[in-house]
Order: C-alpha cells, then structure tokens, then sequence
C-alpha cells in the first residue's frame, strides 16, 4: 500500500463521522469549563455518546454487510445509504432524549441535537445526490466548537479552530484522494454540515431565553 493511499485511509478511520460527537463532547470538556461543573461525570457523559452516535450506528451496518444488503463498508452506492442514515437518525434521537431527561444545560442538548440534525439533512440530500458524509460529520464538528465558543462561552480558542480546520482540509483530502467522493460533494458535505450543527446550537440557546 503507498503511503498516500495509508495516510489518506488513517484519516478517514480517525475522522469517521460515527466519532464526530464524541470528539465535540471531549473537546467540549478540554476548551471551556464544562469539566469544573462535570468533573465526576465525564464518563457518564462521553460513554452514551460513543454507545448512540458510534458503536451501534457501526454495530448496524456490519450487520448489513453481513446480511448482504450493503456492498460496502464505505456505503459507495448512494441508494444503500437510505437505511443506514434512518439509523443513525433513530440512534441520535434515542442519545438526545437520554440527555433530554437528564435535565442538562439546554444548549448542550443543542450539541447533542447537532449529530441527528445533521444526519436527517443529510438523509434528505441522499434522496437527491450524494454527499461526503465524512466531511458532513466534520463539518458538524466545527459547527458545534464554533456555535458554543461564540454564542455560549464567548471564547475565541484561535488555535483550536486553526487545528480542526487543517484537520478537516486533510480529512477532504483524503476522501478525494480515495476517490470516494468529488470535490462537489467533498465541500458541500462540509457546508451543510457545519451550517446546520451551527444552527442547532443557536437554535437552542435562542429558545433557552
């Protein structure tokens, strides 16, 4: 295997969008001073993310690999993501009123709405085109850091924000360079995805008032 083609692979593993919530939670506890009101409970927040948005979204396409209702792992064909998005709609769901009953901050459910957003924007552009669904998942990932700084915390982490914007450049990058998507699909994913999880955030300190 070349070294571009392990390079671009390594990226795609990190930045899979399954752990895209679970990095905007942890970074969540790393940059503002959620941790001093949550310092016991880290655990309690960050494993039910990884449970919803990760493992059984996972969990549920390697059962559709293995029944033969996906051809791929990287859900290539855009018809054969229909049922994967519904998923990983209704695992979200379940994980925000997890948190929902747990009476937390209401713009911190607007971070944890962000993944179910995001993923119900990008079911309904799969009815239409297909888009890069890793670069949705890091869009959202900038959206949420990005709305919760500015709107929430009034932080500017300058160096956070050029990190995770490199980060998603290499991330971009590397779908191209897979061929897994097209530069169209590449930056539109990134677009939505960072559009719509802003929103979200936004949207739920707006209605706290």
């Amino acid at each position: 295997m070349r070294v571009g083609n392990f390079l671009a692979n390594v990226f795609s593993i990190i930045l899979h969008p399954f752990l895209m919530p679970f990095y905007s939670v942890l970074l969540l506890f790393m940059y503002t001073n959620f941790i001093g009101a949550f310092s016991k409970q880290v655990f309690s927040f960050l494993f039910p993310i990884l449970l919803f948005s990760g493992i059984i979204p996972a969990l549920f396409i390697l059962v559709l690999k293995k029944a033969r209702m996906i051809k791929d792992y990287a859900l290539s064909n855009r018809f054969e993501r229909f049922i994967p998005y519904l998923m990983s709609c209704f695992a979200n769901g379940t994980m925000l009123y997890y948190f929902y009953s747990s009476h937390i901050y209401y713009w911190f459910l607007g971070v944890i709405a962000a993944p179910l957003t995001v993923s119900l924007a990008g079911f309904l552009i799969n009815i239409f085109t297909k888009v890069s669904v890793h670069m949705l998942g890091i869009g959202g990932l900038l959206g949420v850091t990005l709305s919760v700084c500015y709107n929430v915390k009034s932080l500017n982490p300058f160096l956070l924000f050029i990190i995770l914007f490199i980060l998603a450049g290499c991330l971009a990058v590397s779908r191209l360079y897979l061929r897994q998507n097209s530069a169209c699909q590449v930056y539109g994913g990134f677009i939505v995805g960072f559009a719509v999880s802003f929103l979200t955030v936004w949207g739920k300190i707006a209605l706290s008032y």
